[in-house]
């Protein structure tokens, strides 16, 4: 499998268009690898240019600020979509979707990069949030569909001191 990340789409963006066919085709097509995954970060991940998140708002738990970032439509969707059109007939790609941080204001750090977990405070408003759904439903709206969607990317790294990307660390007992 491989990523749709903001890096890849910034690669990809630097080709001709005969060279972004050319490659997407060597990776999905049927005469290529034909890779069966692709992950999409939710929000910014370490292969973006800077920290992201989908709602910057502070408080805002309703999420009526929540909309999808200009690198959704620049570096993933569009290349998600070349990508599931040349798998069509045989449905062959599954997409999963990963966080790597909650927005800062939604951190016990107040940041999404560096070593935190999910605020202590108001643990239920979060949860609530529903913001993971959120993404499902703008991603749906665009054509993109998901297979499985995991907690945390990475989850650990969210406890080691001076960690310099967007991490939050999750555990078996995080809420």
């Amino acid at each position: 499998g491989g990523g749709f990340t903001d890096s890849t789409g910034i690669n990809l963006n630097s080709l001709s268009s005969g060279a972004q066919q050319i490659l997407i085709k060597q990776y999905f097509g049927p005469s290529g690898t034909e890779y069966t995954l692709g992950r999409v970060p939710i929000a910014s991940c370490d292969f973006s240019l800077s920290p992201y998140s989908y709602d910057d708002v502070a408080g805002d738990f309703s999420l009526a600020n929540f909309a999808l970032a200009n690198a959704d439509f620049q570096y993933k969707i569009p290349y998600i979509k070349q990508a599931l059109a040349l798998q069509q007939a045989s449905g062959g790609l599954r997409l999963f979707a990963a966080p790597w941080s909650a927005p800062g204001w939604m951190k016990a750090s107040g940041q999404m990069q560096g070593p935190t977990t999910l605020s202590s405070k108001p643990t239920l408003e979060l949860r609530r949030s529903g913001s993971t759904i959120r993404f499902f439903e703008a991603y749906l709206a665009e054509g993109i569909s998901f297979w499985a969607v995991s907690p945390q990317n990475e989850p650990t790294t969210g406890a080691i001191p001076f960690w310099p990307w967007q991490t939050m660390y999750f555990d078996a007992f995080s809420e």
